[in-house]
Parts: structure tokens; sequence; C-alpha cells
């Protein structure tokens, strides 16, 4: 297991087949987080403190360079935009050498998950504003990746003939799990079997063991925090719901660039 992420083998996603990209479909990966729980790993792992999302924990790619090869498979690169913190830039550069990189914003500072989402959204819809947005997480580990894709980007075709609609991404909860976010299922909006998407009633984030429970026999799913919708629908979303926010991410965003900085990490775990 290496930090080095400049010698990541590339060969596990060659050997998964390729989505077909729907031309508007953009993707927002936030690589903002500091991980704190994990950072005891992470000195063991590369000798510093960096976040989760740039440890290499299932073999010799990090979660982040897992997740961009993932989103590769259904975007590409050039319509990926990596939301990230100024002080993680080395960390971020390690992740994008060579052809087909992503872009790469840099906040100066933590400002949550809505303006790490809201940001890349205005910048997104400046560039193309009839554009679909999936927003994914960089450190989560998916198993099938290309049927994952797949599913994102039937979506991406569903929102084509919604355009008002925020779909949140749920999985089968196997578990009665406490440290995720459930999702409560409502009425459905979509009569197809694929995909079936329904209203969401309600959200229980990190219950009690009970309601957990509870949450396992109603049916309710794990909330993988994966949000697909248009960029126009994210960006009305957050002027209706955080007005301070939404100015001042749309001042920054119309002079927002990719950023790159060099660093990585070359310490290898004992």
């Amino acid at each position: 297991m290496s930090c080095d992420a400049a010698s990541s083998p590339l060969a596990l996603v060659e050997a998964v087949p390729s989505v077909s990209s729907p031309p508007r479909l953009w993707g927002i990966v936030l690589a903002g987080g500091e991980g704190v729980r994990l950072r005891a790993l992470s000195r063991q792992i590369c000798g510093d403190e960096r976040p989760k999302q740039y440890l290499p924990l299932f073999g010799d790619r990090t979660l982040l360079r897992e997740t961009l090869d993932r989103v590769a498979l259904a975007i590409p690169p050039a319509r990926t935009a990596v939301v990230t913190l100024r002080h993680h830039a080395g960390y971020v550069a390690g992740e994008t050498r060579g052809d087909g990189r992503p872009q790469v914003l840099l906040q100066p500072q933590d400002r949550g998950t809505a303006a790490g989402i809201l940001l890349p959204a205005q910048w997104i819809l400046q560039r193309q504003p009839d554009a679909t947005v999936a927003v994914f997480p960089s450190d989560h580990f998916v198993l099938e990746e290309a049927a994952f894709m797949m599913h994102v980007a039937r979506i991406a075709g569903w929102l084509d003939e919604h355009p008002d609609q925020l779909v949140l991404l749920g999985a089968q909860a196997t578990a009665a799990e406490v440290e995720y976010g459930w999702i409560e299922i409502g009425q459905p909006l979509s009569a197809a079997a694929d995909p079936r998407i329904w209203r969401v009633r309600r959200f229980w984030e990190k219950p009690s063991a009970d309601t957990a429970r509870l949450c396992l026999q109603a049916g309710c799913l794990w909330n993988t925090l994966v949000l697909l919708g248009k960029a126009a629908t994210f960006v009305r979303a957050g002027r209706e719901a955080l007005p301070a926010v939404h100015d001042r991410l749309a001042d920054s965003s119309r002079s927002s660039g990719p950023r790159r900085s060099p660093g990585r990490c070359t310490k290898r775990m004992r």
C-alpha cells in the first residue's frame, strides 16, 4: 500500500466497461472534508494527517482516485469538477496528473457541503446552461462500479424529462447502522421499474440504535449523499434556501477557474 499517487495502476479501471455518457451530464466530486476520525490511520499509512479521501485504503489507489476513475466511466474528466480546500491542493494535484485531468476548484476554507456543491454548480451553469449535475462524495467504496454509473446515467435521462427535481440516491439497507443517514421514502414519482424514484418523506441522520432498527424494519434506505439535478435547479435551490451564500458564491464562481498545485506523499506503510 503506497501514498505515491503517481504510481497507482489503472489496470482495475481499464477492465471495467465504460458507460454511455449523456451529453449534458457533469460531475462534481466533493473532496474538501477533513476526515478527522481516521487521522491515526492516516499517520500510519502516510506519516501525516491527510483526510481519508487521500488515503489508499483498498489497494494502491486513494479513495479520491477510485472516485475519479469510477465517475470517468460515464462522465469525461473535462466535465468533472473536483472541489476541495486550498490547503488540500497538493494532495489533489497528486491524484490529477497526466492526460484527461478533471477541473479543480479550490475553496479558501470549509463552508460546509452546501457551499461545496453550489460553487461548482454555478461554475458549471455558466459554461453549460442546460447541464445536469451528479454530485459524488470522494470517500465511498463501490464494488459494481459500471452498474452504479449506469444507474446514474439513467437518472440523468429521467431528469431531462423532470428538470425541476433533485434526486438523492439511496442504498438498500442491510443492517441497523447508527453511523449512516437514513431516507424514509414517500410516494413514487416514477412509474417505471428503472429508475425507481420516490419522494423523500423524512431524513434520519445518525439515529439511535432503536430508531435505526425501526428504519430498517420500515424499508428506509441508507443515504449515499450522491445527488443529481439540473445545475440551474441546484443554483435556484441555493438561492432560495441560502441567499447570502448564493450571492457570495455567484461572485466567486464568475472569477473561479481550475487550480492545480504540486505535491504528494511518498511515505510507505510498514
